[in-house]
């Protein structure tokens, strides 16, 4: 919800997003949260970040290096599996963001859970046991983030 975050820019749709869309969510960040912001897509979205060119030509992608992570205009690139694929373009869909974690809050949305092996196909993959942690993330500044995300009518791919 708009309320969570400081800024949502929209588009069309996922394959629509331009370099100015990307870079328009700098923009909306404050200054102090562009230190240590990255940029969050799901690892499909990949590909066409990889194609975005400046109004010169030249790419926006930086490819990773041994010390650094692939960047988007000196941002760090966090592919986050729970955004949209890159194929699941849809109206009114949030499929983007800029943001700087340090700008939210972290904790337990449930107890850590403790299952045993009472499931005999555990046995063939010689677990005795599984313990589960949930967490829960909740935007503590919302002018730490600004989200990319479709039309309320938006088209495909």
């Amino acid at each position: 919800d708009h309320q969570y975050v400081g800024t949502i820019l929209t588009t069309s749709s996922f394959a629509a997003a331009t370099f100015e869309d990307f870079i328009a969510l700098q923009d909306a960040l404050e200054d102090e949260a562009l230190d240590g912001a990255a940029y969050h897509i799901n690892r499909t979205m990949m590909n066409h970040v990889k194609t975005l060119k400046d109004s010169q030509g030249r790419f926006l992608y930086q490819e990773p290096s041994m010390t650094e992570p692939a960047q988007l205009w000196n941002f760090p690139i966090r592919k986050i599996r729970a955004l949209p694929k890159y194929s699941a373009s849809a109206a009114n869909t949030k499929f983007a963001f800029l943001g700087n974690m340090q700008y939210a809050h972290l904790g337990d949305a449930v107890a850590i859970q403790i299952g045993f092996n009472e499931n005999p196909l555990w046995a063939n993959l010689k677990v005795l046991g599984r313990a589960y942690e949930r967490v829960a993330i909740k935007v503590g500044i919302p002018e730490g983030f600004a989200v990319l995300k479709t039309n309320a009518e938006s088209s495909t791919i």
